[in-house]
C-alpha cells in the first residue's frame, strides 16, 4: 500500500503510540471490517458506543504505557 510521506510518518507515529507494528496498526481496521462484513443487521447503537469506548479506553492505556 502506498501512503504519502506525511501520511506514513503520521501513521509510524500512531502505532508507536499504541504500542503496535505500523502493520499490525494498518491491519486491525481490516480485520474489524471483515469480522463484522456480511451482516445485514447493524449493531444496537449501545453496543457501538460500548465498543468505542473499550477501544478508547484501550488507546488511553496503551499511550500511558509508552
Amino acid at each position: 500500500m502506498k501512503l504519502t510521506r506525511e501520511l506514513d510518518k503520521a501513521c509510524k507515529l500512531r502505532a508507536t503510540n499504541l504500542g503496535l507494528s505500523q502493520s499490525a496498526y494498518i491491519r486491525s481496521p481490516i480485520e474489524r471490517d471483515i469480522a463484522t462484513a456480511g451482516t445485514s443487521e447493524q449493531r444496537p447503537a449501545w453496543v457501538r458506543e460500548l465498543l468505542a469506548v473499550i477501544a478508547q479506553h484501550e488507546n488511553d492505556e496503551h499511550r500511558r504505557a509508552s
